[in-house]
């Protein structure tokens, strides 16, 4: 995680909620609004808001190095990243309807922006936070507002650009991120007799 006023990279340890500080990031243009680690480089990315900018972490000091500035209509604000388990970038990118964000692909190396679709939310807001799944070629996941102030699940094929709904979350307000994780659903003993 990053801090938002110090901007110190955490470590957090998810059973204790413990924090450990490794570093701080240093001056960097614009405000962090998502850490993502790409799985086919072990290199953690940062993305900034206010300028939009791309920089890599590094995480034994904390401390940000840029890459680019992500140019891609930059009068909007980038609000969220994701890196696939084959290591595309992908990010929102609030526009002046924030009901119905871009969806852009993000070069690693230049920055470069791809718009790959809409993010409707229709008469909802759009996507706040947004995730891979982690099954090879996995689709990309993220929660919208619904009117009455609950949540849908949604996902969208990053080839396709093809969005579904995948549940309703009746119980929810407002969830801002999500993330994958490996479960363990059972174990399957097998006796082999030779």
């Amino acid at each position: 995680a990053v801090t938002h006023l110090t901007h110190n990279l955490v470590l957090c340890d998810t059973i204790t909620g413990q924090n450990t500080v490794l570093g701080n990031i240093g001056v960097v243009l614009g405000e962090p609004v998502a850490l993502c680690w790409d799985p086919t480089t072990d290199i953690m990315f940062m993305l900034t808001a206010s300028p939009n900018n791309l920089y890599t972490v590094n995480i034994n000091t904390g401390t940000a190095s840029f890459v680019a500035s992500v140019n891609l209509f930059p009068q909007f604000s980038l609000l969220s990243g994701a890196i696939s388990n084959g290591g595309s970038f992908y990010a929102i990118l609030h526009t002046s309807d924030s009901t119905n964000p871009y969806l852009i692909k993000i070069n690693k190396t230049t920055g470069e922006g791809q718009v790959r679709g809409v993010m409707f939310g229709g008469a909802s807001q759009g996507p706040q936070g947004i995730s891979f799944d982690r099954r090879p070629g996995g689709f990309l996941w993220w929660t919208r507002y619904r009117a009455n102030g609950e949540s849908d699940l949604m996902f969208i094929d990053t080839v396709s650009a093809q969005i579904t709904q995948a549940a309703a979350l009746p119980d929810s307000t407002q969830i801002d991120g999500l993330i994958f994780t490996d479960n363990i659903v059972g174990i399957n003993n097998t006796l082999h007799i030779l």
